[in-house]
């Protein structure tokens, strides 16, 4: 997965965030028993109706909690508002992360255990 915002462990796994190229989803990818090699990317989560270049969050548990919409787009070079972009609310999202089984994840959709 290129584009990776964040990157997070989770039940031997790499849990990723994904924002580039109008990609936007949650992916995860199990790594070797030595942890340098990580194994095909399973989505858990893409094209959720409130993405809006998704980023940071935490890990709790068995669960991701994180911004679905950073709003990055709205800021100029410089980090300032454009003058005609307003700043939405902010959203945080709940991901359940499954534990060890592959669980394919449809459009708009979050995978669960």
């Amino acid at each position: 997965m290129r584009g990776i915002d964040v990157l997070y462990v989770h039940a031997g796994a790499l849990i990723g965030i994904q924002t580039v190229l109008g990609l936007e989803r949650v992916g995860r990818a199990h790594l070797s028993a030595d942890g340098r090699h990580a194994g095909p990317v399973q989505i858990l989560e893409r094209a959720h109706p409130t993405f809006d270049e998704p980023t940071t969050g935490v890990v709790v548990g068995d669960t991701l909690f994180y911004l679905a919409n950073s709003q990055t787009k709205r800021l100029d070079d410089f980090g300032r508002l454009e003058p005609s972009s307003r700043i939405g609310g902010t959203i945080l999202l709940r991901l359940r992360l499954p534990a060890h089984e592959i669980i394919p994840a449809r459009r708009g959709t979050t995978a669960r255990p």
